[in-house]
Order: C-alpha cells, then sequence, then structure tokens
C-alpha cells in the first residue's frame, strides 16, 4: 500500500516539477524516456575534504582505489596534488606535479590541469616492477620530453595548438619521485582533453582521450569542425590501449585492432567519441564509458575493440546536423557503429539543475548498495543527479542522496548550496564507489540508506521533494559546458 501512494506522490511531484522548469531551447523530438525518480535513497558517507591550496580551491578531480592496501584509495586535484587516503580520512601527500603544469590554467571553469591519476596495480606489492608508480593525464604549455611518442595536429588543421595532453609515469619508489612521459598529443583547444587511465587483467593502460575541443556550433563554424574522432590519424576522440614496457615507455598491444593497418594509429582501441571523462571496469573484465555529449544525449557505452561510437555523425540515437546543434534526427540502425548501453537527454530532469554532462561512471558489484547491486550508478557532471540503470530491465532512473551527517536528503546540489556541482564518481576501497566534486573539494563514499517503502521513510522523501520543488522554481540552469 505504501509503495502504491509512493508512486502516485512520486508522479505528482514529477508533474509539478516538470512545470516549474525553465523551457528548453533544443528543437528535436525528443524519445528518450522522461526520467523517474528511483525508490533507493543513496547515502553520502563523509570521508575527508582535500584541502585548499596557495591558490584557494583545490577542485577535487576523482579518486582511484590502490589495490592490496586495506582500503587505501588516492584521491587528486586539478591544481596538482595527489593524496593517499586512509580508511579514517587522513592525507598524505604522495606528488605535487605544478613545476611540469604550471598554474596559469587556475580558475574555476577551466579543464586545464592535473585531469586524472592512477596507481600501477603492483603499486603497493614491494620489489614489483610497479611498486611506487602512479600513471596521469595533464595538459601542459611546452612539450616536456621531445623523444616521446608525439602526436602532432593533422596538416590540414590550421586552427594551431593551444596546449599539450601528457600522459607520464612517475616513480615514487625512490628518494626523490622520476617522471618518464609515455607520449604527448597536440591538441587544438582548451577543452576536451586526455582524461581516464585504467588497467586490465593483463595490465594494458587504458587512456580515454577527448576530441580536441570546439565541438559546439557557431555562426560560420559546423559541430565538430574537425572531425577528429572519424580520423584514424589522430588520437583524439578515442580510446587508446598500450602496453607498459617497464623503462618509462610502451609498446603496442599485439592484439590492438589496427596493428599494422595503414592510415590508423595503433595505439587506438576505440573510436567515435567526444569526450570521454570516466571508464569502469566490470568484473567480468568488460570496459564501459561515459560520454559527454554536444547538445542531444548523454551516453554509456561498451567499449570493444575496433568499435566505433558515432561522433561526429551521431549523438546518442540521433544523427548530427551540422550546421547546427539544435537540431536533429533520430538515425536509422548503421552496422558501422555502435550504439550506446544507455543514454538520457538534456531536458529529462526531474530535479535540481539541468542534466548536460555524464562525469561520472560505476558500476556497483559489491560496493555496498545492495539495492543496487549490478546496476550502473552514473552522475551528472553539471548537476551532481545521481542515476541507476538496472541493466535487466533497462530502466533508467533519478536517485537522490542522504547526508548521513546531517540525515537531510536531497540533490548533492540541494544539500550543499550549490549552482553547479562538478561531480565524479571513483573507485576507492575494494570495490567501493566514492563521489568528489570540484566545487567543495569533499569525498563521500557511496553507501545503502533506504529503499522507500515505510511510512517514517516515504514522510522523509515526501517533504524532501517538496522543498526541492519550492527551490527549484527558483532556480536557473547553469549557462557553462562541459
Amino acid at each position: 500500500m505504501y509503495f502504491i501512494r509512493l508512486k502516485i506522490s512520486l508522479f505528482i511531484a514529477l508533474f509539478v516539477s516538470n512545470h516549474l522548469a525553465f523551457a528548453t531551447t533544443i528543437n528535436y523530438q525528443d524519445t528518450y524516456p522522461e526520467l523517474s525518480l528511483g525508490t533507493t535513497i543513496v547515502g553520502l558517507d563523509y570521508i575527508t575534504q582535500l584541502n585548499a591550496t596557495a591558490y584557494g580551491q583545490a577542485f577535487a578531480n576523482g579518486t582511484e582505489s590502490i589495490k592490496g592496501s586495506n582500503g587505501e584509495f588516492i584521491a587528486f586535484d586539478r591544481i596538482s596534488n595527489i593524496y593517499r587516503v586512509a580508511n579514517d580520512g587522513s592525507q598524505e601527500l604522495l606528488l605535487d606535479i605544478k613545476q611540469s603544469i604550471g598554474t596559469s590554467y587556475i580558475n574555476n571553469g577551466s579543464q586545464l590541469g592535473l585531469q586524472y591519476a592512477i596507481p600501477h596495480p603492483e603499486f603497493a606489492v614491494d620489489q614489483a616492477s610497479g611498486n611506487g608508480k602512479i600513471y596521469t593525464t595533464t595538459t601542459e604549455n611546452v612539450n616536456p620530453d621531445t623523444t616521446a611518442s608525439f602526436f602532432a595536429l593533422p596538416s590540414d588543421v590550421i586552427v594551431g595548438s593551444h596546449h599539450y595532453d601528457v600522459v607520464s609515469e612517475w616513480d615514487l619508489s625512490g628518494p626523490t619521485p622520476t617522471r618518464s612521459v609515455l607520449m604527448v598529443m597536440e591538441t587544438p583547444h582548451g577543452d576536451h582533453n586526455a582524461r581516464w587511465l585504467g588497467f586490465d587483467g593483463d595490465d594494458n593502460l587504458y587512456i580515454s582521450v577527448g576530441d580536441g575541443g570546439n565541438t559546439y556550433w557557431k555562426t560560420g563554424d559546423t559541430v565538430a569542425e574537425h572531425g577528429f574522432s572519424q580520423r584514424g590519424n589522430s588520437p583524439l576522440g578515442s580510446i587508446l590501449r598500450v602496453a607498459l614496457d617497464g623503462n618509462g615507455g610502451y609498446t603496442i598491444p599485439n592484439d590492438n585492432p589496427y596493428v599494422n593497418e595503414p592510415n590508423t594509429l595503433s595505439e587506438i582501441y576505440a573510436s567515435g567519441l567526444r569526450n570521454p571523462q570516466q571508464c569502469w571496469w566490470d568484473k567480468g573484465g568488460n570496459l564501459y564509458c561515459a560520454d559527454i555529449g554536444q547538445k542531444l544525449a548523454e551516453e554509456v557505452n561498451h567499449i570493444v575493440a575496433g568499435g566505433n561510437y558515432g561522433w561526429t555523425v551521431r549523438e546518442g540515437k540521433y544523427c548530427v546536423v551540422r550546421s547546427n546543434e539544435n537540431l536533429a534526427e533520430v538515425c536509422a540502425p548503421n552496422p558501422d557503429y555502435t550504439d550506446p548501453l544507455y543514454a538520457y537527454s538534456h531536458i529529462n530532469n526531474s530535479f535540481g539543475l539541468e542534466n548536460r554532462a555524464i562525469g561520472g561512471l560505476a558500476i556497483c558489484e559489491d560496493c555496498g548498495i545492495s539495492e543496487l547491486e549490478g546496476f550502473f550508478i552514473n552522475v551528472d557532471l553539471a548537476a551532481g543527479t545521481l542515476m541507476a540503470f538496472n541493466p535487466n530491465t533497462k530502466q533508467l532512473n533519478e536517485l537522490l542522496f542522504q547526508d548521513l551527517k546531517t540525515n537531510n536528503i536531497g540533490t548533492y546540489a540541494e544539500l550543499f548550496g550549490l549552482s553547479r556541482v562538478e561531480a565524479r564518481l571513483g573507485s576507492c576501497g575494494d570495490f567501493f564507489i566514492c563521489l568528489t566534486s570540484r566545487r567543495d573539494d569533499q569525498i563521500f563514499r557511496l553507501t545503502s540508506v533506504v529503499t522507500v517503502n515505510s511510512p517514517a521513510s516515504l514522510c522523509l522523501l515526501l517533504s524532501s521533494i517538496l522543498f526541492l520543488l519550492v527551490r527549484n522554481s527558483r532556480l536557473k540552469s547553469s549557462t557553462s559546458k562541459s
């Protein structure tokens, strides 16, 4: 009975919320279903907050587990710092790379700086080849190593270089950290850079690379004018895969899909991506990546060798109209492109700010949230909206948080008074999932709270919804876009 009442109450709340929302300017028939509010509330279990820097805010940018370390993980900020974090939240500064990346990019909206950091799977194993090694993606104004693998912009791109995306190996096993540069990529604009790093079961290193930016439509321009994501001679807009050689360099795995293929880089594992900032391995060894969309849809893709995920031709299930980002049509099936596992549109948002950029992805497998076991969990970078996708029913729902310090329930933006969240998900000890925000530098572990099926839980949820509805009527959508 309470579940039926909950559904009725949520329907009323969603109806009111949708009519309070600000009108969209997207001119297309949205075919993605309206997201409904799921009945699971996820707890925010506070772990720590990254320290402010000499430049003010740290801009917490993610977490990654340290294997074999009894639940410890690394946390990194966009400024330059990588920390080792213990279960009790205490922090140890492992590495500060400020001298390498500089500070000229430091501002609230920049996409530059330290993008990602991950420890080698053998980071905590004494005498192993990966002991003490951390890998990073950074943006830099000067090529730090002209002997490393270098990927220049294609000769027909006349816009010129904005910066370099750099993938590095840092060895912390000695008295002084040493750096080896694996690769350097020339990039035309300041956004959509190299970001996520991950290791497969054979310790091959995967690198997600954005399409170089400037993919928005403007007068005299076209959507994704350079089309890097469909160019085999450029690493931009792809997932790369390399094998570390143990000497600060890499080789190409023999089973990479484009080995010895003319006009295609052997490092490319998959292509057709716009801005893949977060990926996740499931326990079966399958790789999934969240790809930030242009104007129409945010998507999660199952990444396979040689897969082409459609950008700049497709966005979600839509065909891109290159002369106007606000126009689109549903694409017919095309065997040349792989459709997303799931996606959501920018205009389907029931609570909080407008969803506009999928910034985090995780899969709950023994993650401590029994109600979501086996589900895909993603968070919107801008709005901080948490969503859960059931791979069996194909249903995608929005979820609310409960701050375990205050017991308040709501969206992350509402709970912490943010106009934009800049949210990330990451692994943080064993199989747990952590959430970070670049706007407040807090780190939370996601945990089980309650599935709403009791009178007390129902009243608490409905009171939170009414609070959100009143507040949302006054909110304006953020104007920035990733």
